[in-house]
């Protein structure tokens, strides 16, 4: 196999930038804006993002589904520059469907929204629903955001209270984004935006170290002098935001309500909780709409014909439940009270100055590009592409993440292709689907167009894993059995220094044990026994 020959950023996607700024159509949208044609997702999300950056404006755009926002982000990160587009995802249920937004969409949802209020020139991704969520205003977002520092105080509960009022569920252990345990003077959490959770270690009320740890494992890796808390909703629901839901819910009863939605509202004001109340917050604050949030942004459509179709759906689906839920004698605000309406939400794609998609016409900037074909149970014919473009004097880019790069080179060996420049160029990234764009002299393609997903192989993980799913039912003072040392009691978590490893797990003096935590390099769990022994047993060794 000969040796693999990829190309630098530096080099392809550079000249293809280059080659696309060159172009008489992407001038024509320099100067003017307007409507523009002939460019897939992936194609639009590049000259978006060029044009980004030329102008020095931000983007907001709106694209008809959630398919096409995954293309366009994927192309915006490979292509564009980096951390240059935010994705503004929106729940797939509605306000009035009685359940819980799942954390991951949540945390999703206030890191983009972190964002955009941080300010920068940046390019905003959103689909039709999302425009008709109610957002916080700047001022009140920003005080549900702590930031924690080392030798600061931060009371446990009052801290355990913070979060529960922000959206966090308190677990036994944390594995995944919105989540905090509390062990002892260890503190875990999961802040949205953060790769791995954090450990707090306390010393009272006050904060001695922040550490980063891996969730499967449980041990930590990096130390951290602050870490922020963003919330994971948008509103925040602590006992005085639930009283005042309650009496503004209350109000909207009608004589027909049913007794049990009666008892829920009444629940409210008691500090008693349903599925689904949060969906009910918006009610008790200003609120904005997400193209308010960027005032001088450029809008762009990407087909708007089915963005508007989209919408109306979303409007007509709102309607529809609100209906349904007061002729069934349930809680239900109008729409409005907890969305915006059509009509506000049709007047931003209405205002767009940038339009994408649709038939060619006289004042259309036409690009001329379109997706490449998939080639997965017909990969000998990807050669014969290869051979088109070299015809063509087009350079033909092949996007995979850099690790799969000797795969895919050992899989296109049998068909003697030349890897680099008038070849495959491979290009580290990753995109759904490529494009041709001929005015740029460019035929990309992405390894999914050639190679069906495969499944992805066994986390060597899973095993201790397992056993910390099993773990969540576990809590401080709860009795273990120890297959040497018999029965004991759960104290916590502790940190040992690496050098006790070694005999980490032979019964000990309580006060060696607190005296080797100080040193703490090593996750250990700590388990008491009687005469004043523990047994301080690393996370490594659970199984």
């Amino acid at each position: 196999m000969s040796q693999i020959a990829t190309s630098g950023v530096e080099s392809a996607f550079v000249f293809l930038r280059r080659e696309l700024r060159r172009s008489e159509p992407y001038s024509r949208l320099k100067a003017g804006l307007g409507p523009a044609v002939g460019l897939p997702p992936a194609a639009a999300a590049l000259v978006v993002d060029c044009l980004a950056e030329d102008l020095g404006r931000s983007f907001l755009v709106v694209v008809p589904r959630e398919v096409a926002a995954g293309e366009w982000l994927q192309a915006a990160r490979t292509l564009g520059r980096p951390d240059s587009t935010i994705y503004f995802a929106a729940p797939s249920l509605t306000p009035y469907q009685e359940t819980e937004v799942s954390l991951a969409v949540r945390a999703q949802e206030v890191v983009a929204l972190e964002q955009l209020y941080s300010g920068g020139t940046r390019t905003v991704l959103c689909t039709p629903r999302a425009l008709f969520r109610r957002l916080p205003e700047r001022e009140l977002f920003q005080l549900s955001t702590r930031e924690i520092c080392c030798g600061e105080e931060h009371p446990p509960e009052e801290l355990s209270e913070w979060l529960t009022a922000s959206g966090y569920h308190h677990t036994d252990l944390v594995t995944s984004v919105g989540e905090f345990a509390i062990r002892g003077g260890v503190f875990d959490l999961f802040p949205p935006g953060a790769e791995e959770p954090v450990r707090l270690d306390l010393f009272g009320d006050v904060v001695e170290s922040i550490r980063v740890f891996e969730p499967e494992s449980q041990r930590s890796h990096a130390h951290l002098e602050q870490v922020t808390a963003l919330p994971l909703d948008l509103y925040r629901g602590d006992e005085g935001a639930l009283r005042l839901l309650g009496e503004r819910l209350s109000e909207s009863l009608l004589d027909d309500t049913t007794a049990e939605e009666i008892r829920k509202v009444a629940g409210l004001e008691d500090g008693d909780s349903f599925p689904g109340w949060r969906n009910y917050l918006p009610v008790l604050s200003p609120s904005r709409f997400l193209g308010e949030v960027l005032p001088d942004a450029v809008v762009a459509t990407l087909e708007p014909d089915t963005v508007r179709r989209e919408i109306d759906h979303f409007a007509d689906l709102l309607d529809s439940q609100f209906r349904a839920r007061r002729q069934t004698g349930r809680l239900a605000l109008p729409p409005d009270e907890l969305a915006f309406t059509r009509e506000r939400v049709l007047e931003l794609p209405a205002s767009s100055t940038l339009t994408i998609g649709g038939l060619p016409t006289d004042s259309a900037a036409d690009f001329g590009a379109s997706s490449t074909d998939v080639f997965h149970t017909q990969l000998p014919r990807f050669p014969r592409e290869v051979e088109t473009a070299r015809a063509r004097n087009e350079r033909l880019l092949l996007v995979a993440p850099g690790e799969h790069h000797s795969r895919v080179q050992e899989v296109l060996e049998p068909h003697r292709l030349h890897f680099g420049v008038g070849g495959v160029e491979l290009m580290e990234g990753e995109i759904e689907r490529g494009f041709r764009l001929p005015l740029a002299g460019t035929v990309l393609y992405s390894e999914a167009q050639l190679f069906p997903r495969r499944p992805a192989p066994p986390s060597t993980k899973r095993r201790v894993g397992a056993f910390f799913s099993s773990l969540r039912d576990l809590k401080v003072g709860d009795y273990l059995v120890h297959a040497e040392h018999g029965i004991g009691q759960l104290v916590g978590l502790r940190t040992l220094a690496r050098e006790e490893d070694q005999v980490a797990s032979v019964p000990r003096d309580a006060e060696a044990a607190r005296e080797a935590a100080k040193r703490s390099e090593i996750e250990v769990m700590e388990i008491s026994y009687s005469g004043k022994k523990t047994l301080l047993l690393p996370l490594g060794r659970l199984d």
